[in-house]
């Protein structure tokens, strides 16, 4: 199995707000250097949510009012903070998607446009996560069950999140999701 397949899932650090604050002023002063303004940066993700469990990866949202801003960042972070560019491969519309690894841990930095979906889900998604208990609670108990099913496959791990953060946004009670071998509903998850 190769390692990045591997899901490390591990309880809330309080570090992760420091790891943030400190890589997020690296950007902001590399941003404000270079002249650019008007860009947000926000801690999103599981990190970002006191108590939640997560992947020890800082995520970082920076939101930009034009795409040609979002390029311009994604090169300075990669010329000027070492973080490899991953949007060429495709994978990634509408945004750019930047990570690396230094003795401070590893950080995921999403470049996204004001106003986009995706960023006011991001945003939506980790103050409700923050405000409401019982949401924590739920998606906190399916974050270790997919830990405990799928410990191997980051990619089955996320794909089944992700539908049920979209549930979630979309208020969808009816969450089922199937992979070759099984039919996964809400219920089997949780027990």
């Amino acid at each position: 199995m190769r390692q990045i397949d591997v899901v490390n899932l591990v309880q809330y650090k309080p570090k992760w707000k420091e790891r943030y604050r400190h890589e997020s002023e690296l950007i902001k002063k590399l941003i404000e250097e270079d002249g650019e303004e008007d860009i947000l940066v926000e801690h999103i993700g599981s990190t970002a949510v006191e108590g939640m469990c997560a992947k020890d990866i800082i995520d970082i949202m920076i939101v930009v009012k034009k795409i040609e801003h979002g390029e311009f960042v994604a090169q300075q972070l990669e010329e000027k903070l070492e973080y490899v560019n991953l949007t060429s491969n495709g994978l990634f519309k509408n945004k750019f998607f930047l990570s690396k690894n230094n003795d401070d841990g590893k950080f995921h930095v999403h470049i996204v446009l004001s106003g986009s979906e995706e960023m006011k889900n991001l945003i939506i998604f980790r103050n409700s996560l923050r405000e409401d208990k019982n949401l924590f609670y739920e998606y906190a108990t399916l974050k270790n069950r997919l830990y405990e099913i799928f410990p191997y496959d980051r990619k089955m791990y996320r794909t089944v999140k992700s539908i049920f953060i979209e549930m979630k946004l979309n208020e969808d009670k009816n969450f089922i999701f199937q992979d070759s071998n099984k039919i996964y509903t809400k219920a089997s998850l949780e027990s």
